[in-house]
């Protein structure tokens, strides 16, 4: 199963880059300050995790104040939304602040609502979120843009990794991701993963000489891989 918080946290980290790339955009545009720049895009991916679509909405002013919404589905009872309103500045050469509010619904599932502090360089994203809510632990993504020790390939490729709770465990996830884009906007690439995900297992008690089984929910660690077509606009 596709782990839909994960792919929530992928569909975020293409908007922070694509609000910085448009923060860059617009500031090299003189005159008015509500020139904004905007991105979208719609993606499908297949892997031996399962089908499923995505896609994302952004705009951007110049002045820093960015808005993005992504959804996702699996084509059955699964989706979520996601909304984010926040603040990009560049404090240096091509090194970024960003801090702002973010929303996320699952489809008859939870409701998180988070505030983020991020820092982005030419190499390196580093994004905190935390919880509103007294329960929910920080989570911490990170991606390192192997571009920037590869100048010179044709594609673009990244490692991304998240530290978060999940059932009450500590753990990790990691994607390599290669990705082709062209002028027109189409992209393909392929994601390949280590990551958990939520399994059931049973369990057998004996109290008394009554004995009951119970299913519960586990986290496992698996390796995913999977192609994704998508266009950008």
């Amino acid at each position: 199963m596709i782990n839909i918080k994960k792919i929530r946290y992928l569909l975020l980290l293409i908007c922070f880059l694509s609000a910085i790339k448009a923060q860059k955009s617009v500031q090299t545009i003189p005159n008015t300050e509500n020139q904004i720049g905007i991105a979208s895009g719609l993606f499908i991916n297949y892997g031996n995790a399962g089908t499923e679509a995505d896609g994302y909405f952004e705009f951007q002013t110049r002045s820093g104040l960015f808005i993005e919404s992504s959804a996702v589905t699996q084509f059955s009872d699964l989706g979520t939304i996601n909304t984010s309103i926040g603040f990009i500045n560049e404090f240096s050469i091509d090194q970024f602040a960003l801090a702002g509010y973010s929303n996320y619904f699952e489809v008859n599932g939870s409701v998180l609502n988070e505030i983020f502090l991020g820092y982005s360089s030419s190499a390196m994203t580093h994004v905190v979120f935390l919880g509103l809510a007294g329960e929910i632990s920080p989570n911490y993504l990170g991606i390192l843009n192997l571009n920037s020790f590869l100048p010179n390939v044709s594609f673009d490729s990244s490692l991304m990794g998240i530290i978060s709770q999940d059932l009450n465990e500590f753990g990790y996830d990691l994607f390599l991701n290669i990705t082709k884009t062209f002028l027109s906007g189409f992209s393909y690439g392929v994601s390949a993963s280590n990551e958990r995900y939520e399994a059931e297992e049973s369990r057998t008690y004996n109290k008394n000489g009554n004995e009951k089984t119970f299913t519960i929910p586990v986290v496992r660690q698996g390796f995913f891989i999977s192609m994704f077509v998508g266009w950008t606009f």
